[in-house]
């Protein structure tokens, strides 16, 4: 699943991730705390981690839409990332895979540490 972004694509990223307003750091406290507290729960579901698959489960059945998932790293690094899920790819609970558009690559979603995700429906990239 090669993707090649048009700069217009790089611009709207960063302009959706600009206007992201702050987040209190009561709120990363808790994606971290939540995240080292579900760390042995790999083949268990919680509300959080369902109601976020949900979400970008949803999102992947919208043609050309990606999704701009913020999240709390486990050494506090808040990071927010341009991709496309890919349901049905991961065998635990606690991840769910995507293709991260920016560094072309897939990568795994921490689902306890997301904070915010954002509909990217203007993206459409050009593929080859």
């Amino acid at each position: 699943m090669q993707t090649n972004f048009s700069m217009q694509s790089v611009t709207h990223h960063r302009t959706a991730k600009a206007g992201q307003s702050p987040f209190a750091e009561a709120t990363v406290e808790r994606a971290i705390r939540r995240s080292h507290a579900a760390s042995q729960l790999l083949h268990r579901d919680t509300a959080h981690r369902k109601a976020f698959r949900a979400l970008l489960e949803t999102a992947a059945a919208i043609p050309r839409t990606f999704v701009a998932v913020t999240f709390a790293k486990n050494c506090g690094e808040l990071r927010t990332m341009l991709c496309q899920p890919l349901p049905g790819e991961d065998t635990t609970q606690r991840y769910v895979t995507v293709w991260d558009a920016l560094a072309h690559g897939y990568r795994r979603v921490n689902l306890d540490g997301i904070i915010k995700v954002t509909l990217e429906t203007g993206v459409i990239p050009t593929t080859h």
